[in-house]
């Protein structure tokens, strides 16, 4: 299989100006996506839905939701075919193809979208070291009589 390498313009300490881009694989794209899903709290998701739905609910979910994903990237995968010339993802194709107007609403849409995203992040985060703050204070606590 051919490695394929992806530009992209980023500051190098002590290089000229002809030197100014870095290359990263296709692998090293990859995984950094696949990090960032599983920062995403992917691990969680399972025992909250699981109790709720069973496996099988379960499973059609991930099903749909890894259908959901592979599509979305093939529709990402054609676009980029027909419009090498842009660059600037979800925007430039959006006010290619339907506007100014329209092409900066995906931008605030995408910009929203990460502020909760990140919002989401931090509250999952905090629940998690609440939860083991209080269960290593419940385990240092003495036991306590109970008056009647």
């Amino acid at each position: 299989m051919q490695s394929q390498e992806v530009l992209v313009s980023a500051p190098v300490a002590g290089a000229t100006a002809t030197e100014q881009t870095q290359k990263f694989s296709l692998f090293a794209l990859t995984m950094m996506v696949v990090g960032s899903m599983v920062g995403a709290g992917i691990f969680s998701l399972p025992r909250a839905f699981g109790s709720a739905t069973g496996v099988f609910g379960a499973i059609v979910a991930w099903t749909i939701a890894a259908g959901g994903m592979y599509l979305l990237a093939r529709v990402f995968q054609a676009l980029a075919e027909r419009k090498p010339d842009l660059d600037a993802g979800v925007y430039a194709y959006a006010k290619a193809g339907f506007g100014d107007y329209l092409g900066f609403l995906s931008a605030l849409g995408y910009f929203a979208s990460a502020c909760l995203g990140n919002t989401f992040y931090w509250v999952l985060i905090k629940s998690t070291l609440g939860a083991f703050s209080r269960s290593s204070e419940r385990a240092t606590r003495s036991p306590r009589s109970r008056s009647p």
